[in-house]
């Protein structure tokens, strides 16, 4: 029975911890175990390919960037929107109670 990509990266790390090989890249033990959990979460993202797991992954990042963007964009004009209807309206009462002012004084 072959051995999980998980086993696998197991068994690495204990060979080279009794080594004292001290890992390139400066991950920490527990990071480096957690490395075949992501390349496995990219095979199943990609159906069984990596290669296609990394394209999906970055269509999911640009995807998300533009509906922040958007999201981002309605927000300011909601804002807008609500700031004019406040100062107009603030405008409307204005007048009104100084027209009324008028009135009386005449």
């Amino acid at each position: 029975m072959p051995l999980t990509e998980e086993e696998i990266g197991r068994i690495v790390n204990g060979v080279a911890e009794k080594l004292e090989i001290k890992c390139q890249c400066g991950l920490s033990s527990d990071a480096r175990n957690e490395m075949t959990h992501f390349f496995g979460m990219v095979k199943d993202i990609g159906n069984g390919r990596y290669d296609q797991g990394i394209e999906v992954m970055r269509d999911m990042g640009k995807r998300y960037n533009r509906m922040s963007r958007t999201s981002e964009a309605l927000s300011k004009a909601l804002m807008w929107l609500f700031l004019a209807s406040m100062f107009s309206g603030v405008l409307y009462v204005g007048k009104k109670g100084v027209v009324a002012i008028i009135k009386a004084v005449k």
